[in-house]
C-alpha cells in the first residue's frame, strides 16, 4: 500500500484482534485541502470514514467501511466547478507480513480478491479512506444541463444539410468519411 502523508492515521496491527473494531475518522480541513489537491478536486470537505477492522484467520485483515465526503469537481464539458456528495462502501483485506510478488498482480476471475500486501506493523487507515475516495469520484463530471451533443446525421458531422443534396446519402458508415477525406484532399 503507498503511503500518503495528507491525511494520517496509523493504526498498530497488533491492536486488531478478532473482536470488530470499530474506528471512525474525520479529516481537518486542513487535511481536505490537501486531500483535494492530490485528486485533482477544487474543493473536499466534510471528509470521514467509518471503519470496522477484524483479524481473520490466518492473519489477514478485513477492513469494511463507508467513506463520505462533500466534494466539488471541475466539469469535464466546460471546467464549472460541480458539486457532488459521495457516499460509498468499501471492503479490503490486507495480508499481514507479504510483500508484492509478480503472482499479486495476476487477476484470472477464479479467485477471490488478491489480500493487499502488508509488510510493516502499522495499517493507515487515513490512506485507506482517501484510496476509497479516489475510487468512488466521477471520473467525468459535467454541471447539470450540460451534455454531449448528438450527431443526427452524416450532414450534421460536416456541417452539411443533407436534404440540400450537398452530403452523401449512402447507407454506408463510412461515407461521411469518405467525404471528409475528399475535402482534405482539395
Amino acid at each position: 500500500m503507498t503511503e500518503g502523508t495528507e491525511f494520517t492515521r496509523p493504526m498498530a496491527i497488533v491492536e486488531i484482534g478478532p473482536e470488530p473494531l470499530r474506528h471512525a475518522i474525520t479529516a481537518t480541513a486542513a487535511e481536505c485541502r490537501a486531500v483535494a489537491a492530490r485528486l485533482g478536486l477544487v474543493k473536499l470537505t466534510d471528509f470521514r470514514t467509518d471503519m470496522v477492522l477484524v483479524q481473520k484467520n490466518g492473519g489477514a485483515l478485513s477492513v469494511r467501511g463507508e467513506v463520505r465526503a462533500n466534494i466539488v469537481q471541475h466539469c469535464v464539458v466546460g471546467g464549472e466547478p460541480v458539486e457532488d456528495r459521495v457516499e460509498d462502501r468499501f471492503e479490503v483485506a490486507f495480508g499481514v507480513g507479504m510483500k508484492p510478488t509478480e503472482a499479486d498482480l495476476i487477476i484470472d476471475g477464479e479467485d477471490d480478491e488478491p489480500l493487499e500486501p502488508l509488510s510493516g506493523p502499522m495499517l493507515d487507515l487515513g490512506e485507506i479512506a482517501v484510496q476509497h475516495l479516489s475510487l468512488s469520484l466521477d471520473p467525468y463530471p459535467h454541471a447539470p444541463g450540460i451534455g454531449f451533443q448528438t450527431v443526427e446525421s452524416e450532414g450534421d458531422l460536416l456541417g452539411e444539410d443533407i436534404a440540400s443534396g450537398s452530403a452523401p446519402k449512402a447507407n454506408n458508415p463510412f461515407a461521411v468519411l469518405d467525404k471528409l477525406r475528399d475535402r482534405l484532399k482539395e
